[in-house]
């Protein structure tokens, strides 16, 4: 974690699902400059001990899960991602509406909650069809995951895809490229293991089918290096599975 992680934190919470990014961004500033101003107003008025408890217990249980995720990632162990904040943000949006409910008949009151249900709206509707296209998507993965033969070996490039890719290809053996896999995924699932380059090409004298699951723009930088050292990857195609992209390739030894 990093302090471009507090950002993260943010941009989970407040920033709607809609193909625009920058109308997104602007959407999610928008309301977190709401939200604030809604708060100054509030403590403006010098409310009770009872409610300022109440109105802060959501944000510092959100900021408490973060500071434990530092504090794992300090200790060299990074566990921490956004959808832990998850079951805090029900009650920050009780305390939002607490917030915004103390300004009574003021028309900024009105404004926020109807920009509230506009971002809403927007946002449940993008994830839908976010839904949508990850169900449409899996159709076509299950056609391209059922060509990998039989007891092929599969190199990935990201953890989260090795960890997919050995649940949905049993019989096969998963590697993660130049990294250690997790214990427990080793311990989870049969044949993980990392792998470097040398081991990819003794694999390439033994098998004929062995494939290479490419995550991220690094994967093009991956396969120019193995071009170099006398690997050759053949693009079959991508892949959708769950919330992970990757395109799919052939390798074999020049």
């Amino acid at each position: 974690m990093t302090l471009r992680s507090l950002g993260g934190c943010l941009k989970f919470m407040f920033m709607p699902q809609i193909l625009n990014t920058k109308a997104a961004y602007a959407f999610a500033g928008l309301m977190i400059a709401l939200c604030f101003i809604s708060y100054i107003l509030f403590f403006a008025k010098k409310p009770g001990i009872k409610d300022i408890i109440l109105v802060l217990c959501g944000p510092f249980a959100a900021l408490l899960i973060v500071v434990i995720g530092y504090v794992f990632s300090l200790m060299g162990s990074p566990i921490f991602t956004y959808r832990y904040l998850v079951p805090v943000m029900g009650i920050i949006c009780l305390n939002i509406s607490r917030v915004i409910a103390d300004r009574k008949s003021n028309a900024a009151m009105y404004f926020i909650i109807f920009f509230c249900v506009i971002l809403g709206y927007v946002s449940f509707d993008g994830f839908y069809n976010e839904e949508i296209k990850k169900g449409n998507a899996w159709k076509e993965a299950q056609i391209r995951l059922s060509e990998i033969e039989q007891n092929s070996v599969v190199i990935t490039n990201f953890d989260h895809v090795m960890t997919i890719s050995a649940y949905y290809l049993k019989d096969d053996d998963i590697y993660l490229y130049e990294d250690e896999a997790e214990a427990v995924i080793r311990d989870l699932f049969d044949g993980c293991d990392s792998i470097d380059d040398d081991g990819i090409k003794r694999l390439l004298k033994e098998k004929d089918n062995v494939y290479f699951f490419g995550s991220f723009n690094v994967r093009d930088e991956i396969v120019k290096e193995w071009e170099k050292k006398g690997i050759s990857a053949e693009y079959t195609g991508e892949c959708l599975v769950e919330r992970y992209w990757f395109n799919i390739y052939r390798l074999s030894a020049k």
